[in-house]
């Protein structure tokens, strides 16, 4: 049960470290720029680290709709659950 556990938390961080990698690649140049003394030159890669980080994000939202995956077992004309996919049997109109 340990392992499964303590596989699962590797997967989430593996998942999450994916996620925000832009933001942290930014961070840990900005970082490694500032002590070395070019301190303009790490604000700018931390500052462009957090606007690809950004993008990303907000590129995953209109991806999406903004709402999650589209609901296929809805009809679009007439909101009717009543379809097999391509049909709405209670409006009668292909989609």
């Amino acid at each position: 049960m340990k392992v499964i556990l303590g596989i699962l938390l590797a997967l989430f961080i593996a998942t999450v470290a994916g996620i925000l990698l832009p933001a942290i690649i930014g961070i840990a140049v900005g970082i490694i720029l500032i002590q070395s003394g070019s301190i303009f030159k790490g604000v700018i890669a931390i500052v462009i680290g957090l606007a690809v980080e950004a993008c990303m994000l907000i590129g995953m939202h209109f991806d999406t709709g903004g709402h999650g995956e589209e609901d296929d077992s809805i009809c679009p004309y007439c909101g009717s659950l009543n379809t097999d996919g391509a049909h709405c049997d209670d409006c009668d109109s292909y989609y």
